[in-house]
């Protein structure tokens, strides 16, 4: 799977370290940090990230947005194969971000898993385990000026 869809962009932005929480171990698609105002680098660095031509970037809202990019050819046919995809909606690898207002500040989170369209019957999200990505995300989340969270909200 090609891996640096995101990491160059997130790398560059995020120089910091993070530790390998429970969370982390827990659901390795998500991250989830603590903002003490509303998280606008972190959006920034997003919306960066997803300039390449092969991704599109959706923004839903102020607090919401996601990054879509098509897996290259053998494994977007590996991914309709395995899923019962279609060759009509191709798969795509999504990362999403969104940020929930709470007292202390903001809530963000961070999600990446594949969107699989069906030959019939709904999309379905297939979460999967990148312990890179996550890793970047972790550090992106942290360099953007969030507190990484041990256990889900």
């Amino acid at each position: 799977m090609k891996r640096s869809l995101y990491v160059v962009a997130l790398l560059s932005i995020a120089g910091c370290t993070t530790q390998d929480t429970q969370l982390a171990r827990q659901n390795p698609s998500t991250a989830f940090a603590q903002f003490s105002d509303y998280p606008g680098v972190l959006f920034t660095a997003a919306e960066t990230t997803c300039s390449r031509p092969y991704e599109t970037l959706i923004r839903t809202s102020k607090t919401k947005l996601r990054c879509e990019a098509l897996p290259p050819p053998t494994v977007m046919a590996q991914i309709i194969l395995a899923y019962d995809g279609t060759l009509d909606d191709l798969p795509r690898y999504v990362l999403e971000f969104s940020a929930d207002q709470n007292p202390q500040g903001y809530l963000a989170k961070a999600v990446f898993y594949l969107d699989v369209p069906q030959r019939s019957g709904p999309t379905i999200h297939v979460k999967f385990a990148d312990p890179d990505l996550r890793k970047n995300l972790d550090r992106l989340l942290e360099g953007s000026g969030g507190s990484l969270l041990k256990t889900a909200p």
